[in-house]
């Protein structure tokens, strides 16, 4: 194989990676009620920031403190 071919395929699988991650890192931002497309993105064009920032994004989306908060009971000790 000529060198140009492998760069191409290397190339071709690195991004395929990438975007798979991205996807992954969209999906976890949606998961904690943020909006995913601007997060694919980021973690798509700029990763070294993309990544940290949806690590560091707060959880909008708890189901578990609603359902704490709608409880009138008192949790057991």
């Amino acid at each position: 194989m000529e060198f140009t071919t492998i760069f191409w395929v290397v190339l071709i699988v690195m991004i395929i990676i990438t975007a798979v991650a991205a996807m992954e890192f969209a999906r976890i931002a949606e998961m904690k009620g943020h909006s995913g497309t601007k997060y694919f993105w980021w973690c798509f064009l700029v990763a070294l920031y993309g990544i940290p920032m949806v690590i560091a994004l707060p959880d909008r989306g708890n189901a578990a403190a609603e359902a704490q908060a709608q409880s009138d009971e008192l949790p057991d000790l």
